[in-house]
């Protein structure tokens, strides 16, 4: 997959996916493989043209939390097999009127022979524009455009904020299914080798950027992944005190039957499950021996 950060001209005609995709979830998953199935059809670059930080942070001044990080968005936007990604500024684009966008971006950009998008996009100036509105302008320069109906889970429509939701409860079960992945930590890593227990040798600890989302706190059912192999584990996400004596969320991951040492590995904690409230050691590790 080839990512441009800035507006270069695509060199190809392309099927585009348009949203900001926060999380890849079951209802994301949907637009972009009906791009993916369409360029193959159509002989075309399947693309997605996607910004850098969320447009409702700039045009509503909010701090809405990552539900993945940019590097875990391109890797499973690259995983789905898209063959090129726009990840642009949102600032490049956010005073354009809906016309200039399919204009300027959609054609002289990215030669776009087919769109799809979810049937909440936005678009234009403040989010002025609406699907609808995208199919009628792309009519009149032989563009087609499909937006996807809803998907559900458990009678509820998957979303991004539902999402958020089930993740700050503690619920990942149902925020994993959601998402059609594991929610997961994929966050430098310091480890601590404990040598005086046989449950646990390393301790993985994780702190959480500033603009990415936070479970309840508590105690979970993890799986750690070493390179590609992934190990049981219980991760246990609690509060700790920055350089500043300032507080924040961080996630200590129990790595259970693992030997080595994890120097010059790559390393990501899947979250699978809430188990407890109770953070003391020894409720930790009869749960890791329940659980393994």
């Amino acid at each position: 997959m080839k990512t441009n950060y800035i507006l270069n001209e695509s060199k190809e005609h392309t099927c585009v996916a348009l949203g900001f995709f926060d999380g890849i979830h079951l209802g994301h998953q949907a637009v972009i493989s009906t791009a993916i199935k369409k360029a193959q059809l159509t002989n075309t670059f399947s693309t997605v043209f996607t910004f850098s930080e969320h447009p409702k942070n700039i045009i509503k001044n909010t701090k809405i939390k990552n539900i993945i990080t940019p590097q875990q968005k391109e890797n499973l936007l690259c995983s789905m097999g898209v063959s090129l990604l726009y990840c642009i500024d949102f600032f490049e684009v956010m005073n354009l009127s809906p016309e200039e966008f399919v204009k300027r971006i959609l054609i002289d950009v990215l030669h776009a022979k087919y769109i799809c998008c979810g049937f909440n996009y936005r678009f234009g100036k403040g989010a002025c524009a609406d699907y609808i509105d995208l199919a009628n302008i792309c009519e009149r320069y032989g563009i087609k455009v499909h937006a996807i109906e809803p998907v559900s889970t458990e009678n509820t429509i998957i979303s991004s904020s539902n999402i958020r939701k089930l993740i700050e409860s503690g619920n990942i079960k149902s925020a994993n299914k959601m998402l059609g992945h594991h929610f997961s930590l994929e966050f430098p890593t310091a480890c601590e080798y404990n040598l005086s227990t046989n449950a646990f040798k390393i301790i993985i600890n994780q702190v959480f950027p500033d603009d990415f989302i936070v479970p309840r706190y508590g105690v979970y059912k993890s799986y750690t992944v070493v390179n590609t192999c992934k190990y049981y584990s219980i991760s246990v996400i609690d509060s700790t005190k920055n350089a500043s004596n300032l507080p924040r969320a961080i996630c200590k991951t129990y790595l259970i039957n693992y030997k080595g040492n994890l120097e010059n590995k790559n390393v990501k904690v899947l979250l699978a499950e809430f188990l407890s409230n109770d953070k003391n050691f020894n409720n930790i590790a009869y749960l890791a021996t329940k659980n393994n």
